[in-house]
């Protein structure tokens, strides 16, 4: 079913950047990311109810066909997606172990703040939060 896919990388630039077919490790984090994309993230949650075939995904998530079959070659190749007896089906154990190793993995911080700030921006901001909280703050605003 895979060979259904037009065979174009589907992961950047907001996927995987370039790990497909690559041997290294890919981060958690990274494969996790293949979830942003709203398309992706309508199949796997399909997928997660039941196996399907493309056509059922394509009545399920109300996508047109093309975006589905997107999905599932990012999917697949993130190794989430698993095909199944002429359909699809996540990979419920690929996603705990994804889990398993965030739980161990050190985020330098709350990823909900820090998403797309620069290293500089990450410092400052560092110095007056922790754990998603605000610990202190400026009481003047700077002269200047």
């Amino acid at each position: 079913m895979r060979g259904e896919t037009d065979g174009r990388s589907h992961l950047s630039p907001e996927g995987l950047d370039g790990a497909v077919g690559s041997l290294s490790p890919v981060h958690p984090v990274e494969r996790l990311k293949i979830l942003l994309d709203p398309a992706r993230l309508a199949v796997a949650g399909a997928l997660a109810v039941e196996p399907a075939t493309t056509d059922a995904l394509t009545e399920r998530t109300g996508l047109d066909r093309r975006p589905v079959l997107d999905a599932l070659g990012a999917l697949s190749s993130a190794g989430l997606v698993d095909t199944e007896d002429g359909g699809y089906r996540l990979d419920h154990d690929a996603l705990r172990d994804i889990a398993q190793e965030l739980a161990t993995v050190e985020l330098p911080m709350d990823p909900s703040i820090g998403y797309g700030m620069t290293d500089d921006e990450r410092v400052v901001l560092s110095r007056f939060s922790m754990a998603a909280r605000c610990t202190r703050y400026r009481a003047t605003a700077p002269s200047g």
